[in-house]
Formats: structure tokens, sequence, C-alpha cells
């Protein structure tokens, strides 16, 4: 199956994967990986991938933008946006990006804010997962 965008509807985290993958519109790609797809691109606000399996994307998530997966999701790039790794209710599911400062992160059940105050000054590769039912981010490298 291929990931596909279409303008952000709302409807339930359970829906996402009940009807049937569209083609791919310009600047995505249909590389996938077994379960995963490999999305080549920036998302701009507005834009949603959806998969029913594991997301990489090469490139920005910015702030409007969503990635929903049924697996993990990774950003190759700054991730503001947001996503939804293990949607259909993985909370093993994680979420790893070069720059990870989401308007929103949610795994499995769970769902994430950045806290409010100054933005950080270092970015550093992160990986957020599910730990004892919260939402725990570490650095990537850490996380080995």
């Amino acid at each position: 199956r291929s990931p596909r965008t279409e303008p952000r509807p709302e409807r339930r985290a359970e829906e996402d994967f009940a009807e049937p993958f569209v083609p791919l519109r310009a600047g995505l790609s249909r590389g996938e990986f077994g379960e995963g797809a490999l999305v080549r691109c920036t998302l701009r606000s507005g834009q949603v991938i959806r998969h029913p399996g594991h997301v990489v994307v090469i490139g920005d998530v910015n702030a409007g933008a969503e990635v929903i997966a049924g697996g993990d999701i990774v950003i190759w790039g700054r991730l503001r946006g947001t996503v939804h790794a293990g949607a259909a209710g993985d909370d093993q599911a994680i979420v790893c990006a070069l720059d990870l400062t989401p308007t929103q992160l949610r795994i499995g059940k769970r769902i994430s804010r950045p806290p409010e105050g100054k933005p950080r000054r270092r970015t550093v590769p992160e990986m957020a997962s599910v730990e004892e039912g919260t939402i725990i981010v570490r650095s990537w490298k850490a996380s080995r």
C-alpha cells in the first residue's frame, strides 16, 4: 500500500485505515519497504500522510502538516507539525526526528505537546516512545 495525501478531515484514528489508499501526488515516492512507506518531500501546512505501516519522511514536516502511521514514524528533518505513530492503538510505536519540536505528538492513545516557554537552542536528534503509560523523549543517540 502507498501513503496518501489529502485535505485534513475531522475523524477518529480508527477510521484512518478503513478506506482504500489513493495514488500519490507529485513529490511523494512509492518506495515501500515491507510495511513501510518512504516520503521524499517537505510536507507543508494542510498536507496529510496516512499509511497503515511505518513511515519515513526525508524532509521536514512543517506546522499544520500531519503524518499518521499504524507503525513507527521517522523524520529525517525537522518535525514541527503533528504526528500520530501507532494510530491503530500500538503503544509500542516510536517517533524519531532530527529536530523533534512537534505541534502535537501522539503514540497509540497517548497525546503529548511540547513544553511551553522558550524554544530549545540546541537541536539534537530525538526519539519519543511510551514508557509506563507516558510519552518520553530521549536523545536518539542514547537509545541505541
